[in-house]
């Protein structure tokens, strides 16, 4: 079992391997603990075959409920056992697998469920919800860049009409601090933002349903950034979930990602969302 001490992208280092579709994947079976001395917290990391960061392995020939994010939906700052994965599994009678990885854009939260999805036909998996946790601080920016935090990913043409580009991935790895964006501010990166949030959630929508499946979206606030992401959500009638509480600074690790009280209160609004439409 590996240990690091941890900077800005040792998540992804550690427990993740370069993917030409999405940029970087879980690596399967690996195993280590963050530890960040500066906030004085560590927890432990321990991927499945299937490189996802689950207790279980993704059970063949049952349902499932697959949660797509970032960093929070990943579980950064929390130990396996405390995860919103995990927290949900207890509540829900399906079993939960998640496609979640730190520093994903939603972009790259949709090609997650690419990458996976003849993984899912093979092995008899029936999706029957897939939640999306959007972190509104930095999941619909992250759509206008070629690259952040140091490694490359795909990016979602401006064009209408076109796909994705920059694919295949580079391999290359640069500084942490390194980003690739498009060069807007003010309201026309809000506009951008927006459009191309929009593409993504639809391109999600018309997935969900060919698996059969219903698309639910939880956001994360941060300060007024969600704004803009609940407006398009409200637009294109997504099943949405939304509470201030979740922000508040006793369900939070480091400010941004919730800690074990704050993945069982987000659980909890997952669970009654999923009783409620089931």
């Amino acid at each position: 079992m590996g240990k690091n001490k941890g900077d800005d992208k040792a998540d992804r280092r550690c427990f993740c391997q370069y993917d030409e579709l999405i940029g970087w994947a879980g690596r399967p079976y690996a195993h280590g603990i963050m530890d960040h001395h500066w906030e004085n917290f560590k927890f432990e990391v321990k991927n499945n075959s299937w490189g996802l960061r689950n207790l279980r392995e993704p059970q063949s020939n049952q349902k499932a409920i697959v949660i797509i994010g970032d960093s929070i939906a990943w579980g950064y700052g929390v130990n396996d056992a405390q995860t919103i994965s995990e927290k949900l599994g207890m509540l829900v009678p399906d079993q939960i697998i998640t496609l979640a990885q730190s520093g994903y854009g939603a972009d790259q939260q949709f090609l997650s469920l690419i990458k996976y999805q003849q993984r899912f036909r093979d092995e008899g998996i029936e999706i029957k919800n897939i939640i999306m946790i959007t972190y509104s601080g930095n999941d619909s920016q992250e759509i206008l860049c070629k690259m952040t935090y140091g490694f490359s990913k795909p990016f979602l043409s401006l064009k209408p009409g076109e796909g994705f580009t920059n694919l295949p991935v580079p391999k290359e790895i640069f500084d942490e601090n390194t980003t690739d964006c498009l060069a807007v501010r003010g309201k026309e990166k809000v506009r951008l933002k927006s459009e191309q949030y929009g593409k993504i959630l639809k391109m999600l929508e018309k997935k969900s349903s060919e698996f059969g499946a219903r698309l639910i979206v939880l956001v994360m606030p941060f300060k007024k950034t969600q704004e803009h992401i609940l407006e398009v959500l409200q637009r294109l009638g997504i099943s949405t979930i939304y509470d201030p509480k979740l922000g508040e600074k006793k369900y939070l690790i480091d400010g941004i990602h919730l800690n074990e009280e704050g993945n069982i209160l987000a659980a909890r609004m997952l669970a009654a969302n999923l009783a409620k439409n089931s």
